[in-house]
């Protein structure tokens, strides 16, 4: 912990207050310098010699605050100093009985990178007159983007603008916000998982790893209530200036992209984390290949009858994805050869002893997993629902296009779009 760190004193309750085996146990809560919130007690949380480890929920208070604790384990145990638990979700502002009760109406979720995502057609001006500062902002553009795209929940862009003067100069800021509306009420745990889920497709979409900053929970009332969830945070990633979606295109799609993601999110999420696994020559070895050959695999197993052909072998599954994308000219440009992916897989797979002195060269192996990158990606946005014309227009411009540069640089090749 560091020594800057502040503690709050607060009251904790390990069992509900109603509990014949409640007792409420004074303590500390603060984050750790990863952003994990910790509460340290100075005594037991249980009558007699009994110490769990895991507890579902605690409920706390600090100062006047009420605050719900879920998922809380041991970290630290000792009869001669304190005993910290982790938290990994808390909701500040009320006590709530299971992450799995079902009372809020909607949520409110940051991500710090969004705004610039969408900024490509967000146009600001500020007049600095003497009596008056007027903002011209189209805002309107993006208010009805995003409808209902998930069951029974609506999801909406919004904004929180703001500005300050000093005597000599004017800075304006907006944040931007996703706001999803249930209709009917939900539980911590279900807007949680929904927030991961949106914060991968952002991610894929910026072709970066995106983090939510904060998430609130909303309780509908004569005057709406918003409760703020803690969670562990991480150091966000500024988004690179070429995304693998382009706002510009594709914000009228964005709905059926959103519900295509939502339906096939469990088939796709473990292929979607191999493209945001950063691929650096200087680190690369087979390993970084195998890992997008199998996942070139994986998707065309998972759906095989669906959108690709059932082949049986690997090689004809890769000819396959290739075929359903020779058109895109990210791909065509890439010229994939599935004999040699297939081949190549193959050979790594079974790797063995007398094999290293046959290893294929560092960058041609290094090129071929930067195909494999273009394939998996391109197959991608065909599983979520984009026409051939969208993904060809969402990839002209777009992160794909300078790794198809460096390919063509790299086998000295001529550069055609």
């Amino acid at each position: 912990m560091n020594a800057e760190t502040i503690k709050y004193s607060g009251h904790f309750w390990f069992q509900p207050k109603d509990s014949p085996l409640t007792n409420e146990i004074l303590g500390f809560l603060y984050r750790e310098m990863d952003g994990t919130p910790i509460i340290e007690v100075l005594e037991r949380p249980e009558f007699g010699n009994l110490l769990k480890e895991h507890y579902d929920v605690v409920w706390g208070k600090v100062g006047s605050l009420n605050i719900t604790f879920f998922d809380v384990k041991l970290v630290q145990f000792s009869e001669l100093s304190s005993i910290k638990y982790s938290v990994k979700h808390t909701v500040k502002g009320m006590e709530i009985s299971s992450i799995k009760e079902k009372c809020f109406n909607g949520c409110q979720i940051k991500f710090p990178n969004f705004i610039n995502w969408i900024s490509d057609i967000s146009s600001i001006s500020l007049e600095n007159n003497e009596e008056a500062i007027v903002i011209k902002d189209n805002d309107s553009v993006h208010a009805s983007i995003m409808k209902t795209v998930l069951p029974d929940v609506n999801l909406h862009i919004s904004f929180d603008k703001s500005i300050s003067r000093t005597f000599s100069s004017i800075t304006y800021s907006k944040d931007c916000y996703i706001k999803c509306l249930s209709a009917e009420k939900q539980s911590v745990d279900y807007f949680v998982k929904l927030t991961f889920e949106i914060s991968r497709f952002f991610s894929f979409a910026m072709f970066e790893k995106q983090k939510y900053c904060s998430l609130e929970l909303l309780l509908e009332t004569k005057v709406p209530n918003y409760y703020q969830v803690w969670f562990p945070l991480e150091q966000d990633t500024s988004p690179k200036h070429n995304h693998l979606i382009s706002y510009q295109r594709v914000k009228d799609r964005l709905p059926l992209m959103l519900q295509q993601w939502h339906t096939h999110y469990n088939k796709l999420i473990p292929m979607v984390n191999q493209l945001l696994y950063p691929l650096s020559f200087v680190d690369f070895d087979y390993i970084d290949f195998l890992r997008f050959a199998h996942a070139l695999e994986g998707l065309q197993t998972r759906f095989a009858g669906n959108i690709f052909d059932t082949k049986n072998s690997y090689k004809e599954r890769i000819k396959n994805l290739i075929d359903h994308l020779k058109n895109y000219k990210v791909v065509e440009e890439c010229k994939i050869d599935a004999c040699l992916v297939a081949k190549t897989r193959h050979k790594y797979t079974h790797l063995g002893e007398d094999d290293v002195e046959d290893d294929i060269p560092k960058e041609e192996l290094y090129l071929l997993t930067q195909k494999c990158k273009v394939l998996l990606a391109s197959s991608i946005l065909l599983v979520l629902g984009l026409s051939e014309q969208e993904i060809e227009n969402c990839t002209h411009d777009s992160e794909l296009k300078n790794i198809v540069n460096y390919i063509c640089v790299k086998e000295n090749r001529e550069i055609r779009f």
